[in-house]
């Protein structure tokens, strides 16, 4: 059962207010972990986190956050911001690449 999820790719001025008034058509958020760039947005229900990864590719302030499942981590895995910033730097790779 799915209630927190990852957003990410958000402005770095983003408040909690913000993320609550984002997210306050798709129900009741009952906790907002936010750091730099990125949020963790606990739901009160399964309906409402899935209402809310419709958000997934939605632009905000210019920029396209991320919304995702928050996934179990363990001691030795990334974080989600880490692990994103990883992925980008291998797709740019690859593109470099691809256009030689």
């Amino acid at each position: 059962m799915v209630d927190t999820l990852y957003v990410g790719n958000l402005p770095y001025h983003y408040e909690e207010s913000d993320i609550r008034t984002l997210f306050k058509g798709c129900g009741q958020i009952v906790k907002v972990e936010l750091r730099k760039g990125f949020a963790f947005v606990q739901m009160l229900d399964q309906k409402g986190a899935m209402r809310v990864l419709n958000y997934d590719g939605h632009k905000v302030m210019g920029r396209m956050i991320k919304v995702k499942a928050k996934e179990e981590q363990t001691r030795r895995s990334r974080s989600p911001a880490r692990q994103e910033r990883r992925e980008n730097r291998k797709s740019a790779e690859r593109d470099k690449e691809y256009r030689r």
